[in-house]
């Protein structure tokens, strides 16, 4: 998550297990609440830590998500993402690395229209691997639970 990593191997200090993650989570925390302070909700705040190691680019996320936010097609496409997200479970391989064409209506249509959890076991694998690789294009874009 921060550069810190990297540096850490060319100093003759050893550091103790957990402790690198340990500071991310802080400095993370931090930059959330720096980021509440500036007046973004806390939904926002939260979306984008994933990007807390690049403060900027995070900055920037907030101010477009805020935006986004306000947009009835963007709401969709969160909705879409966080019922793929839910329904996948973890270390799920994606099998379909071109999912994300119109993303918001495909997923939509997807849900009402196909059994995902199918009694075939095939059938649910293949369905779950093209909903792990939508999981995979958008996991470190956002921490999508968190959108309303």
């Amino acid at each position: 998550m921060f550069a810190v990593d990297d540096g850490l191997q060319h100093q003759p200090v050893e550091v103790a297990a957990g402790v690198l993650d340990e500071a991310a989570r802080f400095v993370a925390r931090r930059f959330e609440q720096t980021l509440l302070d500036a007046g973004h909700p806390v939904h926002v705040a939260r979306a984008v830590l994933p990007h807390a190691g690049a403060p900027a680019r995070a900055v920037r996320a907030a101010d477009d998500l805020t935006v986004l936010l306000r947009s009835g097609r963007f709401l969709d496409l969160a909705t879409a993402v966080r019922r793929v997200l839910r329904i996948v479970p973890a270390g799920t391989e994606a099998v379909f690395a071109e999912a994300a064409a119109p993303l918001r209506q495909a997923v939509g249509v997807y849900f009402d229209d196909v059994l995902v959890m199918d009694g075939d076991a095939g059938v649910r694998a293949n369905r779950l691997g093209f909903l792990a690789a939508v999981r995979e294009l958008v996991s470190g874009v956002l921490d999508w639970g968190e959108l309303p």
